[in-house]
């Protein structure tokens, strides 16, 4: 802050969180909570996991939204009102503070209502020694309120529980696009098409590197035809030229940002390449799953690059996630196309 404009105040453009963090920062439950695990919706936990009917667009369940906040200010009139408001404040550990022992009809509190800090009350223990009139909040939430707390952040003059968005990097190219690279890598590399056919007598990691060496000839060569072809990715396309078999072995692949997006186009392209020759494999379904779900996050690809509306992205990016959560599924069969 500067000394001759100490009235500056900074303004937040934005702030990123996990759901951990933000249901703290918010004051919000976690998803272990039985009534309500989401901090964006009103689903029970029973229901969290029926993904079935939700999408980035839709969901079955209400939103939570600012509006949905629980607590209620009060005023308290007199000396009377103060005194015997007082005598019903007990601390309490389930409800997390100085909660109602009793209700209060005249200004409308219930049992369990907590006191809350707040601009005229800093301590709730001081709430005796306020001078009438004065007002205060409290909590009406409940034991088994959304709410724990209020939350300073979102005090804040345009910061609320509705100005949430996705973080694109980490929700799609280092979340379902890597873990898409890296298992369709995986699968090209064990698939007969890259496996020396020609020395049954090698361990599996040595053919597997030199079916790495031949997927990695086809990446160069790929990444060349793709220089020659555009300009935009010859200027600041991101090249994997080091790929190994540890940038694949686990879930998701070590590799960058940009670089995990520039090997979906190979990968696709591999997939379609191949097709017809690994639809006589034991891994035809998964093959076909997989080529599927990278044509959907060629589309989400080509949405966000040309900035089109938000839904736009989410009706893409829930069909590539839907179908890459097919292809781990066990057993599971080819969708049908007119449903992808």
């Amino acid at each position: 802050m500067s000394r001759e404009h100490t009235d500056i105040r900074p303004a937040i453009l934005d702030f990123k969180a996990d759901w951990p963090a933000l249901v703290e920062i918010c004051g919000l439950r976690t998803w272990s909570h039985n009534l309500h695990p989401c901090p964006c919706c009103t689903v029970d936990k029973s229901s969290l996991l029926a993904v079935g009917t939700h999408s980035l667009n839709s969901s079955p369940n209400p939103l939570f939204t600012q509006s949905s906040y629980d607590e209620l200010e009060v005023i308290v009139p007199d000396d009377e009102t103060q005194r015997r408001l007082h005598s019903l404040l007990r601390y309490s550990k389930n409800g997390r503070g100085r909660c109602l022992k009793a209700a209060f009809p005249p200004l409308g509190l219930r049992r369990g209502h907590r006191l809350e800090p707040s601009e005229h009350l800093l301590d709730v223990d001081n709430f005796i020694h306020l001078t009438t009139p004065f007002s205060c909040i409290f909590y009406t939430g409940g034991t088994h309120g959304r709410i724990l707390h209020r939350s300073p952040f979102l005090r804040i003059p345009g910061v609320s529980i509705d100005c949430w968005c996705i973080d694109v990097l980490h929700t799609w190219h280092f979340g379902p696009l890597s873990s898409y690279v890296a298992h369709s890598l995986r699968t090209l590399i064990s698939s007969p098409v890259y496996q020396p056919a020609s020395y049954k007598d090698l361990e599996k990691e040595e053919a597997d590197k030199l079916a790495l060496l031949h997927l990695r000839a086809e990446l160069w060569s790929f990444y060349k035809r793709r220089r020659e072809s555009d300009e935009d990715w010859k200027r600041k396309g991101s090249e994997v030229w080091n790929l190994t078999l540890t940038m694949i072995a686990g879930k998701y692949l070590k590799a960058k940002a940009a670089e995990t997006h520039g090997l979906l186009n190979f990968v696709v392209d591999r997939l379609a390449k191949h097709s017809e020759q690994l639809a006589s494999t034991t891994e035809a379904a998964s093959v076909d799953l997989l080529l599927r779900a990278g044509t959907a996050a060629m589309d989400f690809d080509a949405v966000l690059a040309a900035g089109s509306p938000e839904s736009g992205r989410c009706r893409h990016l829930c069909t590539a996630v839907r179908q890459l959560q097919q292809v781990h599924l066990p057993g599971c069969q080819s969708p049908d196309p007119s449903h992808a």
